[in-house]
């Protein structure tokens, strides 16, 4: 990093002791520095190992889901503004690659998958962690608008509501409570670890 001028995006942090070693990169000043920016994933802020029971492969990505301590020092880095954005890691599995049907590999970690589908449900995971950790939608429009448009370098017509950029909308209430279903999900594989968490937004 610090003899090529490049820019370094690191992704899928899921554990708050690694950004001690990238604040080590950022405050190292030289004539050729490069950028150095990080993003975690929605399931690393919503989820945490105690909740994970035996076979549950749904749960299974990598780096894997670690331990509530961890979740909390994310929040704590998420507060300071230590990362750039948050990301959904899309990847859906089908519930045999996730080894959740029936035989002999049912529940088996080894043999399935690795993968969350975090696309469709992420703003409101998000923005329901966000109300538990003080953050404001303001902090949301940081992460999953403002610096995702920056980072691509899209920023000069993306991630803003300004006159002249292109008009992203949805339409989205903040305070609807819900329950995530299997009946919500809108792609083919169903394998999902947020059944049946209600979420705001």
């Amino acid at each position: 990093i610090k003899e090529h001028k490049m820019k370094v995006h690191l992704t899928d942090i899921s554990s708050f002791e690694n950004m001690s070693l990238i604040q080590k990169y950022r405050s190292q000043k030289t004539p050729k520095q490069s950028s150095l920016s990080a993003e975690t994933s929605h399931h690393y802020l919503s989820l945490s190992a105690e909740e994970i029971g035996n076979g549950k492969t749904e749960f299974k990505c990598m780096p894997p889901i670690r331990n509530l301590k961890n979740k909390r020092g994310l929040w704590d880095l998420m507060r300071a503004y230590e990362f750039n954005n948050v990301s959904s890691s899309h990847m859906p599995c089908s519930i045999g690659a996730k080894c959740l049907i029936g035989g002999k590999n049912r529940g088996n970690f080894v043999e399935a998958a690795n993968g969350i589908m975090s696309l469709q449900f992420g703003l409101s995971i998000f923005w329901t962690e966000c109300l538990k950790n003080n953050l404001n939608i303001h902090d949301l429009h940081r992460f999953m608008s403002r610096n995702p448009a920056q980072l691509c370098g899209l920023d000069s017509h993306k991630g803003k509501l300004k006159r002249g950029y292109d008009a992203d909308f949805c339409i989205w209430d903040p305070d609807e409570e819900w329950t995530i279903t299997k009946e919500e999900v809108l792609f083919k594989n169903k394998s999902c670890p947020y059944y049946n968490k209600t979420v705001k937004g």
